[in-house]
């Protein structure tokens, strides 16, 4: 993908009932095509930036809260 070569296509919104009945809310769903060139682009980014990463880096979750979280 060469800078300004790919434009995302639309994603498609999908209407959700609120929980306590007060109308909906609209959900974004990506398309297949938009997501694996997400997918692709966060995996070379990553090739690149996790290097970097200082070894103390967590980014948000410290590991030992990472499974209290599940």
């Amino acid at each position: 993908m060469s800078p300004g070569s790919y434009f995302p296509p639309p994603v498609k919104a999908v209407e959700l009932p609120e929980s306590h009945g007060d109308g909906v809310r609209i959900l974004g769903v990506p398309t297949v095509a938009g997501r694996t060139a997400q997918t692709v682009v966060a995996r070379r980014l990553e090739q690149k930036v996790e290097p970097i990463f200082h070894p103390d880096s967590y980014g948000y979750v410290c590991p030992e809260q990472e499974g209290s979280l599940m």
